[in-house]
């Protein structure tokens, strides 16, 4: 274990690293989340994002699904990568199950679940919006978007221009 910006981390050889050990703490005067949850978009309340089918593979396209008990197929963990000069961290957002990164595919735009490398389409910064909703924005500019705002099972999840004004871009982080 080592102690950094009044932050206590903990090896973990699963994930060849270090990752944070509590709910929420300050580093360099940010609050982050820390454990695991589920990602609830406004636009479809009664889903979350998860790994389609279940998957282990790295490539598995990241969809919604109603909420469910699930085995960490729905379940994420937020391992903090990288810090800006301005207090912005940038995290590897991490599948509970599989143990890969949401990632971005640019040919498709879609999200999908990959071996963690920590470059620029595996790392999001969580922008708190308001009443307890964030905005998840990759470090490449854009959002993670729920496509057209959908609601049924199945529905893409990808990534779109920051700022959009509807709901499919707006997500409740609920502690499991």
């Amino acid at each position: 274990q080592s102690d950094t910006d009044s932050h206590l981390w903990q090896y973990c050889p699963q994930y060849n690293g270090y990752v944070a050990s509590t709910y929420l703490k300050h580093v360099s005067g940010s609050i982050y989340p820390e454990g695991s949850f589920k990602l609830v978009p406004k636009c479809s309340p009664e889903s979350a994002i998860a790994v389609q089918g279940r998957s282990y593979y790295s490539g598995t396209k990241i969809w919604l699904w109603e909420l469910h008990e699930d085995e960490g197929c729905q379940t994420f963990w937020f391992q903090p990568v990288q810090a800006t000069d301005t207090g912005e961290i940038y995290y590897a957002i991490i599948n509970e199950r599989s143990g890969l990164a949401l990632d971005i595919d640019m040919s498709t735009c879609n999200l999908i679940q990959y071996q963690p490398h920590y470059g620029a389409n595996q790392l999001f910064k969580l922008v708190n919006v308001s009443n307890g909703y964030y905005r998840i924005e990759s470090m490449l500019g854009y959002s993670i978007d729920i496509q057209a705002g959908g609601k049924e099972n199945g529905t893409d999840v990808m990534i779109w221009y920051n700022d959009n004004s509807d709901n499919a871009q707006l997500f409740r982080l609920i502690k499991q």
